[in-house]
């Protein structure tokens, strides 16, 4: 029988997020918290309007507390994306993409979603070449 303080800790998050410290791992914990309140908006209307807040407010504070997380820029467009208190904000959504992008060009799912919302906006043109560099 193992000891208690022999035992591995389980850590919570991405990898790269526990390499980086306490506060990335604080970070990381607030944007899943506000994403996980971000997934229950498209349910229900009123939903929207009790969760919506709530998700921003947390993927706001993990940006905060760790601003080189491209993963939290590319949560807080999404949320702003889909329902900013029953608004979409497609030009607040579209600056969190390209911060998630400048920080990790890698991020096939910040082309996606950038492209989606450029499409909603009616520019066609910067939606294909965005969405196309996803596929690379």
């Amino acid at each position: 029988m193992t000891r208690r303080s022999q035992r591995p800790r389980l850590k919570m998050g991405s990898p790269r997020a526990a390499r980086r410290g306490p506060a990335a791992r604080v970070a990381e914990y607030h944007r899943i918290l506000g994403t996980l309140c971000g997934q229950v908006i498209p349910a229900k209307l009123w939903l929207a309007v009790r969760y919506g807040g709530c998700a921003r407010d947390e993927i706001t504070r993990a940006i905060q507390l760790d601003g080189r997380s491209a993963k939290a820029y590319l949560s807080r467009a999404w949320e702003t994306t889909i329902c900013h208190r029953g608004w979409r904000r497609f030009d607040l959504a579209l600056r969190d993409f390209d911060k998630a992008i400048q920080i990790d060009p890698n991020l096939a799912d910040a082309y996606l979603w950038r492209g989606i919302t450029l499409r909603k906006l009616h520019r066609n043109a910067e939606a294909y070449r965005s969405i196309a560099k996803c596929w690379r």
